[in-house]
């Protein structure tokens, strides 16, 4: 007698959660996260004060995730691909951008919130305060001197901060390249053991 193949059916929801929200479903404590923003050293395994949100994804906030990507100055493609472990940290929100906290203490986004804290401001922002010191044509005393270089080698600090930051990011960002390759080797490995099952 030869039984009936077995039907797999996967079901896909489409729902986004915040990282405290997602856990509070769950009850356990999620993967590690890494805030996808350029220069950002945000990790949930070292920075457990910050929050992580995922991109907007559903078709009707197609425009708000497009304000998301120009914010962060992130483009989809071969080198940037939106999954459900890619998140922005709260370091990129003001207080203004949150829901007061629930009983359980957890905090989501208002709806339409859009990140717009970076690094790169505040970098603009002391370039420009140096070129004004610079261009003023009273500026000849010594310690009007001392204060550009001073601006300058912070300025020239954070700049190795960034890229520091950086280069922690890409490490990240290849972990989580190897582990999701491993996910799919496995769910591959997983389908093709259902057909073998099914066929028998």
């Amino acid at each position: 007698m030869v039984s009936e193949p077995t039907s797999v059916v996967f079901i896909v929801v489409d729902i986004d959660m915040d990282e405290s929200v997602e856990q509070s479903i769950t009850g356990r404590k999620n993967s590690a996260y890494h805030c996808c923003v350029p220069l950002c050293n945000g990790d949930s395994r070292y920075h457990e004060d910050l929050r992580f949100h995922r991109i907007p994804g559903r078709t009707k906030d197609e425009k708000l995730k497009k304000e998301w990507l120009v914010k962060i100055r992130r483009d989809e493609g071969p080198d940037f691909k939106i999954t459900t472990s890619t998140r922005v940290c709260s370091r990129h929100f003001t207080k203004e951008d949150y829901l007061p906290p629930t009983k359980s203490g957890s905090q989501r986004l208002k709806r339409g919130a859009v990140p717009s804290n970076f690094n790169w401001n505040s970098s603009f922002k002391a370039r420009r305060k140096i070129i004004r010191h610079v261009d003023r044509d009273t500026q000849t005393d010594d310690s009007d001197t001392d204060g550009v270089e001073s601006e300058a080698m912070q300025s020239r600090e954070s700049v190795e901060t960034e890229v520091q930051s950086l280069k922690a990011q890409l490490l990240a960002m290849h972990g989580e390249l190897e582990a999701s390759r491993k996910e799919a080797a496995a769910a591959k490995e997983e389908l093709r053991n259902v057909k073998a099952k099914a066929t028998l």
